[in-house]
């Protein structure tokens, strides 16, 4: 058995791809949405009624939560208490997105393939918003690469979002309308989603892993 999984790391919506295949045969496909939680409300109010809907119809489907920090302490300190918030925020997404891999990988933790995206430097967002998710990109990345972990044998791959892209669709400069369109073609049962572009891009980049792992084991040759 091999696990082949691609994450697209997002502030507030991480997408998770996990396939797992028995030779050429991929005899199972998981999609994870993490996102925090909210303190402010019960749990059974932190996904809006599109989101439950989806969640209750796709079998292979699920959203994973972490908890919100409690910013009452910090906001006697000092006047950056939005900085711890925003820490913790990173550190415990990093750390379920590890969790949720290690769970769903448990009986075959030796066999992994692993691409996350890269960052994207040229992308138009704020080069605020950049920067807080280049951090949480590393962040994901300390947690698989160069030290022991409980899931052991690990490929770990970065790709570009070009590489991605010219990967699934022969472009790499295509938009993400084009990227979901191609998605949709073939998982057409998740148009229920309110938000699609991240596990998206997450079965591409499973799906690029598992293209990584087939050239490596041919010798390189395409």
């Amino acid at each position: 058995m091999q696990y082949f999984i691609g994450i697209d790391p997002s502030i507030n919506s991480t997408g998770i791809c996990i396939q797992k295949y028995d030779g050429n045969i991929k005899i199972k496909e998981e999609f994870i949405i993490v996102k925090p939680g909210d303190k402010e409300k019960p749990e059974s109010k932190w996904l809006v009624k599109k989101e439950k809907l989806a969640e209750e119809s796709l079998t292979n489907f699920q959203y994973c939560f972490y908890p919100k920090m409690d910013l009452a302490p910090y906001k006697e300190l000092d006047n950056n208490f939005e900085e711890y918030w925003k820490s913790w925020n990173m550190i415990m997404c990093a750390k379920t997105i590890y969790n949720v891999i290690k769970e769903w990988t448990k009986d075959n933790p030796e066999s992994i393939s692993i691409v996350i995206e890269g960052i994207s430097y040229g992308s138009t967002q704020r080069t605020k918003s950049i920067f807080d998710l280049a951090g949480l990109n590393y962040l994901i990345r300390e947690k698989f690469i160069g030290k022991e972990t409980e899931i052991t044998k690990i490929v770990f791959s970065i790709a570009t979002p070009a590489e991605i892209k010219k990967f699934a669709s022969g472009k790499g400069n295509n938009n993400k309308d084009v990227m979901i369109d191609m998605f949709l073609g073939s998982h057409k049962e998740f148009s229920i989603l309110p938000k699609i572009d991240d596990i998206a891009d997450s079965f591409f980049m499973a799906s690029y892993a598992k293209r990584l792992y087939d050239k490596e084991i041919q010798g390189g040759e395409d």
